[in-house]
């Protein structure tokens, strides 16, 4: 997880090598991480990723399903009109291991 306050966002080793999720998805997970900074999850609203990332809501809704399918991301709804909490799942990943050339 990266530091509150960090410039710098964690990609687990296996998630950059799961198949399942997209670039894009995995460039959301790492935008995620920021946001958690020191707390149990994030809660940014999916237009503010969107800025940040220069896409569409609905392109952030399509990586955040992405990630929820494979595991990555667990989603909890707070209201109608609060922003969803992401949960950053980095426990029990299976370890990536990288054969040199």
């Amino acid at each position: 997880m990266a530091e509150a306050g960090s410039q710098y966002a964690t990609i687990p080793g296996a998630l950059l090598a799961d198949e399942r999720v997209s670039v894009g998805a995995k460039t959301l997970f790492a935008l995620l991480d920021l946001f958690v900074g020191d707390h149990d999850g994030a809660w940014p609203a999916q237009a503010s990723l969107g800025k940040l990332l220069g896409l569409s809501e609905r392109q952030i809704r399509r990586w955040l399903g992405e990630l929820e399918a494979a595991g990555w991301v667990k989603r909890r709804q707070r209201g109608l009109t609060l922003t969803n909490v992401y949960q950053l799942e980095y426990l029990n990943l299976p370890a990536l291991h990288v054969s040199g050339s």
